[in-house]
């Protein structure tokens, strides 16, 4: 979501309570006002009213934020991905997410930036 700031988020729920909680209708209403700015995504509304729904407030939701994923690119997890890799160099990063049981794009970022390694190019 782009950054808005308090008085457009505020402006948008209201939009979107006033216009029978449509989306579309609310992002017409308020891209109207301001022309020169980009238009506002269905998703932006959606996430916002939510967001307005789950805390009472438009602000950024620090106390959803502490319950994100953490990563998995701990030293371990790099240290195994290491060793399975030097057992045979030629596996995919889908073979080696599936027997560390670690997602595929996870084995590819260990294996890019924190091993160093790069993709066979023929």
């Amino acid at each position: 979501m782009k950054k808005y700031s308090e008085e457009q988020r505020v402006e948008l729920v209201k939009e979107y309570y006033k216009r029978g909680e449509s989306s579309t209708s609310s992002i017409r209403a308020f891209s109207s006002k301001r022309t020169n700015q980009p238009k506002v995504g269905h998703h932006t509304v959606t996430n916002l009213v939510n967001k307005f729904e789950r805390t009472g407030s438009v602000l950024d939701d620090k106390e959803g934020m502490k319950t994100a994923k953490r990563t998995v690119r701990t030293l371990k997890i790099i240290d195994r991905v290491r060793d399975f890799h030097r057992g045979d160099s030629s596996l995919s990063t889908w073979s080696i997410a599936r027997n560390l049981d670690i997602s595929q794009p996870s084995a590819h970022r260990i294996l890019r930036k924190d091993l160093g390694l790069m993709p066979y190019k023929i």
